[in-house]
């Protein structure tokens, strides 16, 4: 029996403890989110060019073809937020970068940059 509830705290734990997100995904939000709103991190008239493209037509897409282009081209392996880089984050979680991965991880930029929007 305590067999079967360490199993269970262990699978809580690796799901973000009862959150909606699985625990990587939560973490990369918090971080992105953190980042998005520092001025210091994000010159402000930068994110306010960033919120006018949310208002074209197409403009969400054309960010994540953006943020999917520049990792692709290693960009990303410069990280400088707040936080960890993507990489790390799903080791701890023992995933790997992969697109589903990269996709969802576009996504939560994505979110977190509209978020950020004024």
């Amino acid at each position: 029996m305590k067999q079967v509830m360490a199993c269970l705290a262990l699978v809580a734990a690796l799901a973000g403890c009862g959150g909606s997100e699985p625990g990587w995904q939560a973490e990369y939000r918090e971080q992105t989110r953190r980042d998005y709103n520092d001025p210091e991190r994000v010159d402000p008239i930068v994110l306010l060019q960033i919120c006018n493209v949310f208002d074209e037509d197409g403009g969400r897409e054309l960010l994540e073809q953006e943020i999917l282009a520049s990792w692709a081209e290693d960009v990303y392996e410069g990280y400088d937020g707040s936080g960890r880089p993507l990489a790390e984050i799903l080791a701890d979680f023992g995933l790997v970068e992969n697109p589903a991965t990269i996709d969802e991880a576009a996504q939560i930029v994505i979110e977190e940059m509209e978020g950020a929007c004024p």
